[in-house]
């Protein structure tokens, strides 16, 4: 059976075998406080210098975090402000690709609109089927009318089926009538059709697709965040305080009846103590008011000091958070500029060599010796040739037009046409029309209206430039 510990009337507990045994340390702070050796207001200043260097210590880690937590937002802020001076470089390579590829394809357009004519007519020789006539045929543009005459309508469907196949599209026929009785054998027929060629799809720069596809991954500088740290840490701080408030709490059986003796005489200490002589207050008061002072300076340090920084620090980790969000997206918008280099130096490259085919005037003397050494040479008969209309300044050459009128063999002609499309200078037939004057003539009267092209001067480039800005300005607006 346990030995129970035992009171005196007046509280004070009798010793016994168990009684607890108290620690050096705390027995002479009990002797002194209790013995008046040491003044209340003393230990009451020792208190207060604790707190202070609690709450010193708790400011000066926050701190330390805070200033940390800067550092690397400031580090990510630097970051951002060179993706952003790169994000403007790479937005004008865009705008410069974007008008360079605008220029190269209007001129790669006007190169291969050289040798239409061409094709047309090799076209039209292999569609046109045996019993078919063709009378006229006009171009504008992209648009083709044939008009002709035929033995019968199944020339016409023969006809139709060839041209499908051939480079052009939406061929329709326009009207198919019995033709005229004079001379005509029974079943013949003309007819009108009309028809457009096939767009060409330019293919893509290697360099812009790989561009495209390019999508790297990004990372921003990533430290590891004092969030959880100084959580952990006051955890620790808290957790030292609990474990030492607890020290040595139900560490026997007896512990029970000893805090109801301690009760005891503290109650009994309580009902004898002078408020108004704080030096004369028992051991238990003096120890009771020195903790609860240092708890209340302890809260107050940490609501006053402590927790506004804290405050602080959660919201630098936020920006954190906001400004690795950015540096990432900006990352990622990056992606590929060194393919758009690549393909702006491609672009710039081909545009150049294009640009050989744009003479700087016009010089209208050399091209009237071309043509004519032309017609020459395939034995054409030029009737006319004279500059039509004014200068046409578009948004890359400049454009004059020439009437041309020539009768020869058809043959010939197209032989004619194909040094046109040879000629160091670029020159196209936008409109053309063939036709024949009568029946059994070989001879074909082609008239066409010819379009010449030189490269914009350096005032004519900056005028255009300055429309095209205060168009786009206009319609942002």
């Amino acid at each position: 059976m346990r030995d129970e510990p035992s009171c005196t009337a007046d509280g004070s507990q009798l010793n016994t075998p168990n009684e607890t045994t108290i620690p050096p340390a705390l027995a002479t702070l009990a002797a002194r406080l209790g013995a008046g050796r040491q003044p209340l207001y003393r230990a009451l200043a020792y208190v207060l210098a604790l707190a202070v260097a609690v709450s010193v210590s708790l400011v000066a880690v926050v701190g330390c975090f805070a200033a940390d937590q800067a550092a690397r937002n400031e580090r990510l802020t630097r970051e951002i402000s060179s993706l952003d001076r790169q994000l403007g470089e790479l937005k004008q390579i865009k705008e410069v690709l974007q008008i360079s590829l605008a220029k190269m394809r209007s001129i790669a357009q006007l190169q291969q609109g050289r040798n239409w004519p061409v094709l047309d007519l090799g076209a039209l020789s292999r569609a046109i089927p045996q019993g078919l006539r063709l009378v006229e045929m006009g171009v504008d543009g992209g648009t083709l009318v044939l008009r002709g005459e035929a033995s019968s309508a199944a020339r016409v469907a023969a006809l139709i089926r060839n041209l499908d196949e051939a480079h052009f599209g939406s061929v329709r026929l326009v009207r198919l009538e019995a033709a005229s009785a004079g001379g005509n054998r029974e079943g013949a027929v003309v007819f009108v059709v009309d028809m457009t060629r096939r767009p060409v799809v330019p293919e893509a720069s290697p360099a812009a697709t790989a561009a495209a596809a390019a999508a790297p991954s990004a990372a921003p500088p990533d430290d590891e965040s004092p969030g959880a740290i100084s959580v952990t840490l006051i955890a620790a701080l808290l957790a030292g305080c609990a474990v030492l408030w607890r020290y040595r709490r139900g560490r026997r059986a007896g512990a029970v009846a000893t805090r109801e003796c301690a009760a005891g005489r503290l109650l009994s200490s309580l009902a004898r103590v002078d408020y108004a002589d704080p030096e004369r207050w028992p051991l238990a008061v003096r120890l009771f008011f020195l903790a609860e002072v240092l708890v209340l300076a302890l809260a107050a340090a940490w609501w006053i000091v402590v927790l506004p920084q804290i405050d602080a620090l959660r919201e630098q980790e936020q920006a954190e958070s906001r400004l690795k969000d950015e540096f990432v997206a900006k990352t990622r918008q990056l992606a590929g500029r060194a393919l758009y280099s690549q393909q702006l130096k491609e672009v710039d490259q081909g545009f150049a060599a294009r640009l050989k085919l744009l003479p700087g005037s016009f010089d209208d003397a050399s091209l009237l010796i071309e043509l004519n050494q032309s017609v020459l040479g395939r034995g054409l008969s030029l009737r006319r040739i004279n500059p039509v209309g004014e200068v046409t300044i578009g948004d890359s050459y400049a454009t004059q037009s020439w009437a041309v009128e020539l009768t020869g063999d058809f043959n010939d002609l197209g032989a004619f046409l194909a040094d046109v499309g040879k000629l160091g200078r670029l020159v196209t037939f936008p409109k053309y029309r063939l036709s024949t004057a009568t029946r059994g003539d070989s001879a074909v009267l082609f008239d066409a209206t010819l379009e010449v092209y030189r490269e914009l001067s350096v005032d004519e480039a900056a005028q255009q430039r300055r429309a095209a800005l205060k168009s786009a300005t206009k319609e942002a607006s």
